[in-house]
């Protein structure tokens, strides 16, 4: 019976070692050259994997801005130089003269990744549409495209997308912070907002500097409602603009 067992157990091992060499043969993502990966910034805005921007919020002598792709290995490090490809990948509506890549693109030696910038510009058709701009890992002497990876913000993976307009969008923070300050996202409280305050960004700021903001707002609303008797402030919708925790 114990000869049996261990003989039973034997092939059991035999099998899944037959398993995991087929699986190496046959499964790309066994191969043992390096991938890489691309994702943005959180701090820029980029959520899973994609990052937004709008021209509205900036004045129109702003004609271009830079948005930062990471470019992220995954296996050893090496001790020189390692070039990468990337490629405007199917899905992207941006015409070439709206945006601008780098000459070439380099992971530094002894290091797992690197930053590129990516120039992304102005244009008349922008007041009426949004663009986009997508950018895919190229397989190369160094580098295969690398797998997705989902995280709690920022994604990684193969593929990475730029979308800008200048109509004004919902930022991504809003829903984090602005909302339980000033309410609900639209265009025309977001405009004021940035009339009264000056603040376009609000990125990386603190709950006492949002509520001072609705502070600010519900001062403002509260004075322009006064100066306009039964015509509160509407938002695009129709609906009558408010400054207050998850209201519109």
């Amino acid at each position: 019976m114990k000869s049996s067992r261990f003989y039973y157990t034997l092939l059991i091992l035999l099998t899944l070692v037959a398993v995991a060499c087929e699986k190496n043969e046959q499964d790309p993502s066994f191969k043992t050259q390096a991938r890489l990966l691309l994702s943005g910034l959180e701090a820029e805005g980029a959520r899973t994997d994609t990052i937004g921007f709008t021209f509205a919020i900036w004045p129109t002598s702003l004609a271009d801005t830079q948005v930062t792709v990471v470019a992220q290995t995954m296996g050893n490090l090496s001790g020189q130089d390692r070039s990468f490809s990337i490629a405007v990948d199917t899905g992207t509506t941006a015409l070439p003269e709206e945006y601008s890549l780098p000459a070439s693109f380099v992971i530094p030696a002894d290091s797992f990744r690197a930053r590129f910038p990516v120039t992304i510009k102005r244009s008349s058709r922008l007041t009426a549409q949004a663009v986009k701009l997508a950018l895919v890992v190229k397989e190369n002497e160094h580098f295969l495209p690398g797998p997705r990876f989902t995280g709690s913000v920022v994604y990684s993976g193969p593929r990475f997308s730029i979308v800008w307009t200048e109509v004004l969008t919902q930022p991504a923070i809003w829903n984090s912070s602005m909302l339980y300050a000033v309410g609900r996202w639209s265009r025309v409280k977001h405009q004021a907002i940035i009339d009264v305050t000056g603040i376009r960004n609000y990125e990386g700021l603190g709950y006492s500097q949002t509520y001072a903001i609705a502070a600010t707002m519900l001062d403002w609303l509260n004075d322009y409602n006064a100066s306009h008797p039964n015509d509160p402030l509407r938002d695009e919708n129709g609906l009558e603009v408010k400054i207050c925790s998850q209201c519109n």
